[in-house]
C-alpha cells in the first residue's frame, strides 16, 4: 500500500489567520487568565500560600515605607496572572494607595527586560511614580 503524495505533504498553515484569531477572539480565552482581562471569579484555596506571602510583604511595606518588588514567577498555568487580578482587586482594601500590582507579561526578548519592566510600571502607575520617587530621594538624601 502506498500513500498518496497529497497525504504525505504537510497541510498549508495560515499563520496570519491564526495570529488574527488569537488577537481578536481566542476560542479558549476564558479558560486562562489574561493580563488584559480581569478575572471575575476567584477560588482562594489554590493560591492561599502565595496570598499569605505577598500580603506579608505588603504589610512590611506599609509599616516601614520601604518600596519593594515582589515578583511572582512560575511555570505556565500555575496561576500567576489570576493572582495578579486577585491582588489588583485588593489594592483598595488598604488605606490610601499603599501598594500597586503591576502585570508584566513575558518580554519579547531577554535583552529587553529592563525596558519592558519600566514600560509596564509606567503603564500601570503613570509617570507620577517617578516624580514622587525623585522627590522622596531628594528629601531623604538631599
Amino acid at each position: 500500500m502506498t500513500l498518496d503524495e497529497s497525504e504525505t505533504e504537510p497541510q498549508d498553515f495560515d499563520d496570519e489567520m491564526y495570529m488574527e484569531i488569537l488577537r481578536d477572539d481566542p476560542p479558549m480565552k476564558r479558560y486562562v487568565s489574561r493580563g488584559d482581562t480581569p478575572d471575575p471569579v476567584d477560588i482562594a484555596g489554590p493560591h492561599k500560600e502565595a496570598d499569605r506571602a505577598i500580603l506579608r510583604c505588603i504589610r512590611f511595606t506599609i509599616a516601614d515605607k520601604t518600596a519593594r518588588f515582589q515578583p511572582v514567577l512560575g511555570d505556565a498555568g500555575m496561576g500567576k496572572t489570576h493572582l495578579y487580578w486577585v491582588l489588583k482587586d485588593n489594592e483598595g482594601i488598604f488605606s490610601g494607595k499603599e501598594f500597586l500590582a503591576v502585570y508584566v507579561p513575558s518580554p519579547p526578548a531577554p535583552v529587553r527586560i529592563p525596558l519592558h519592566l519600566h514600560a509596564c510600571l509606567v503603564d500601570e502607575a503613570g509617570e507620577e511614580i517617578f516624580e514622587e520617587t525623585v522627590d522622596m530621594l531628594i528629601s531623604k538624601f538631599g
